[in-house]
């Protein structure tokens, strides 16, 4: 009976990992548990999602939009450093455990304060695998990071959390940390995750 439930198990945590991994596959070569950076930032449209291109695994230049079509966004900007980000990120990753059913991606932009993209990009990689964030994240230069902020007329506090609806538009900005329970009426209001 054990082993039934052991293969049980692994099998649902398997399926789980494949479903999430696959969300953000605009190619299959972005992963859910990766740090990616970001090259070049789109023009702003005010009130809307901010376009980037980033470099998949394999080195090939995606675009934001593309693995966020016709998907619910919740993109948080935060860093390492920043006691409150750390504080809820737990909850993001469970959220994005319980919601992954819900066309909804998780995605955290890190606002690193080391100028050196490769130390941020370790940094990142290291706190997200000894955290076990299953959502994807980004670094970038601070020349790409003061556009990408601007684009969003500033980012003056992290956490700073932006959801966006299935249309690109910003349906609310959340300025400092939220317990799971705030996010979960906010994102409510985005998709409907009541039961």
């Amino acid at each position: 009976m054990k082993i039934k439930i052991i293969i049980f198990s692994v099998f649902v945590s398997l399926l789980y990992l494949s479903y999430t991994f696959n969300l953000y596959a605009a190619n299959n070569s972005v992963s859910a548990n990766k740090v990616y950076e970001i090259v070049e930032v789109s023009k702003a449209v005010s009130g809307e999602l901010t376009d980037f291109i980033f470099k998949d695994d394999n080195g090939d230049k995606v675009s934001l939009k593309s693995i966020t079509k016709n998907k619910y966004v919740f993109l948080n900007f935060w860093a390492t450093w920043c006691p409150p980000c750390r504080a809820e990120i737990p909850y993001i990753v469970e959220l994005q455990t319980e919601l992954v059913d819900k066309n909804l991606l998780m995605i955290g932009i890190a606002l690193e304060r080391e100028t050196d993209i490769l130390q941020q990009k370790a940094k990142v990689q290291n706190f997200v695998d000894k955290n076990k964030i299953n959502y994807i994240n980004f670094v970038a230069a601070d020349s790409i990071k003061k556009v990408l902020a601007e684009s969003y007329k500033g980012i003056p506090y992290i956490p700073t959390t932006f959801l966006i609806d299935k249309k690109c538009k910003i349906i609310e900005k959340i300025q400092g940390g939220r317990t799971k329970d705030e996010f979960k009426k906010s994102l409510d209001n985005l998709i409907g995750t009541k039961k």
